[in-house]
């Protein structure tokens, strides 16, 4: 078979010698063009004689270039590598690779660099269909088929973002409404066990479906078995505020501004009735009061 130019070197269509230059793809057919380590070597810098064959280059369709042989029962993995700095040389550092997308002109937008994988489909034989799952656009956005967008923040969501992280000064952090801000007791795969939820328009809850809730305002904490703290809990029959310490008694202040007054309850009118007992409490000076138990 003749000589194919390429790059105004001349490639052969076998690989039968050391000598021979690097074979190339023929421009009609899938035929793939084959190659070893001392092969490529050979060709273009004079090697030795080849070994066997290990890295094939062939054409899967048009304009499309495929690394590895045919399609086959049992395809061989492939890796992509750059020139990489040689052992034994002191703190060099490693090149860059590049990947460029394809350039437009004027306004003409650039071409994305697209990567697809091939999802499990349903039990058969026929090839699972490619679906991208990650693209890089010319506006220098990453989006993933869960959709994320990075453009001076990170955006994430499924078509309409659900977090936004920092992409401008307003945002911070910021959850769509449906979204909960949540934790579990292992990994972020199980579970979640506290959760943060937006009930309404100003409204932040504290809840997970029946279970009961707990929020604790620590003063100081040294461990969990050491520690002041406020607790709010909540059950289906009680709401609790409580004073909780590791280390004896301590007050549970509730504290109005200026001349207002702590509210309680409904008060309702009674007749005669005799003292029974009495609560202690402390007044705002701290000073200990005794409120009267009638029966």
């Amino acid at each position: 078979m003749a000589n194919l130019p390429i790059s105004g070197l001349t490639a052969s269509a076998t690989n039968a010698a050391a000598t021979d230059v690097l074979p190339v793809v023929q421009t009609t057919g899938v035929g793939p063009v084959k190659m070893s380590v001392q092969q490529l070597a050979g060709g273009l810098l004079g090697a030795s004689t080849p070994i066997g064959t290990d890295l094939i280059l062939s054409r899967r369709a048009a304009a499309n270039l495929r690394l590895g042989a045919a399609d086959a029962a049992a395809p061989t993995a492939q890796t992509l590598s750059v020139q990489s700095v040689v052992a034994g040389t002191t703190n060099t550092a490693g090149a860059n690779l590049t990947i460029t997308g394809s350039q437009g002109t004027g306004s003409g937008a650039g071409g994305s660099i697209i990567f697809q994988v091939a999802p499990a489909g349903s039990s058969g034989t026929a090839q699972n269909a490619l679906s991208t799952a990650l693209t890089i656009t010319s506006g220098q956005r990453v989006q993933a088929s869960s959709w994320i967008d990075s453009v001076n923040g990170l955006t994430v969501g499924s078509s309409t973002p659900d977090v936004v992280i920092g992409a401008a000064s307003s945002y911070g952090v910021t959850l769509r409404n449906t979204a909960p801000l949540a934790w579990t007791s292992a990994d972020a795969t199980a579970t979640q066990d506290v959760i943060l939820r937006r009930d309404a328009a100003n409204t932040l809850a504290l809840r997970n479906g029946t279970n009961n809730q707990e929020l604790r305002v620590y003063g100081s904490y040294t461990s969990a078995s050491v520690y002041d703290r406020l607790t709010l809990k909540s059950s289906s029959t009680v709401a609790t505020i409580a004073a909780e310490t590791d280390s004896g008694d301590m007050d549970l202040a509730l504290t109005p501004a200026g001349t207002g007054n702590v509210r309680f309850g409904t008060h309702a009118a009674i007749g005669a009735e005799t003292v029974t007992g009495y609560i202690e409490i402390k007044d705002a000076g701290g000073t200990v009061r005794k409120l009267a138990v009638v029966s």
